[in-house]
């Protein structure tokens, strides 16, 4: 909470975040209150294996004890790529009611390259998939998040169900710049 992290990459051998598991954000889950910048370096091949965000999660803040805002991802440059989760293969940025809060993230992409990120179904003890998984190939955005895409390449991905590419349940996100396909 309150936490600002900066992700650069100095060296001559690009490093990466790889291998991360767990039911929000595989590698990183940006918490209510907190911002993570990233400027270079690699998220790939992490999971969320039951649920949202393969490489990262946008948590939605509360309005409890005071405003705590969402959860901020700037994408400045760097790569999320080869992920996998049943919302959002790349990025799920949760907004209202997400963890118990009602005050929505904001995801900002600047520049950088999302690709290759996909989206399964996830079966519910009967073997039938469950409403909402499966979808967001590269990024999953709901209940009120603000979207902003000003830059950068998404391509490649794929989503089980609805939105290879994103996967915007409110319409809420502005395009300028950005290239690429689903």
């Amino acid at each position: 909470k309150g936490t600002e992290l900066f992700v650069t990459d100095c060296s001559d051998t690009p490093g990466g975040f790889t291998g991360g598991s767990k039911a929000y954000g595989g590698s990183v889950n940006v918490v209510a209150g907190s911002t993570m910048n990233l400027y270079a370096g690699e998220f790939y091949g992490n999971t969320a294996p039951s649920s949202e965000g393969g490489a990262i999660y946008l948590q939605g803040g509360n309005n409890n004890d005071g405003v705590l805002p969402g959860g901020i991802f700037n994408m400045y440059g760097g790569k999320i790529h080869d992920n996998t989760a049943g919302i959002g293969g790349g990025i799920r940025a949760a907004g209202l009611g997400s963890n118990g809060g009602d005050v929505p993230s904001v995801l900002n992409i600047y520049g950088g390259e999302i690709y290759n990120n996909k989206t399964f179904y996830k079966l519910d003890a009967e073997g039938k998939p469950s409403d909402i998984q499966g979808e967001g190939g590269a990024i999953a955005a709901t209940n009120g998040t603000t979207v902003n895409i000003y830059g950068g390449t998404i391509s490649k991905n794929v989503a089980e169900d609805d939105g290879g590419a994103i996967r915007d349940l409110d319409d809420m996100f502005t395009e300028e710049g950005a290239s690429g396909e689903s």
